[in-house]
């Protein structure tokens, strides 16, 4: 009885451990996503928004 119990408490230890390892990947990835975002989206509309504002300084 005593094995089973160990060996049952030594699965769900390791499922944790995994669990956490796959939190921590996918943590990973939506930082690296983030980072993707801020390259293809942000950057390219602050760019925009300033050559539009420079073109507005320059015209008027």
């Amino acid at each position: 009885m005593n094995r089973v119990t160990e060996r049952i408490e030594h699965l769900c230890r390791t499922c944790w451990l995994g669990l956490r390892k796959a939190e921590r990947d996918e943590w990973e990835y939506y930082r690296g996503a983030g980072k993707l975002m801020l390259y293809y989206s942000v950057i390219p509309i602050v760019v925009t928004a300033a050559l539009v504002w420079a073109l507005a300084i320059v015209l008027l």
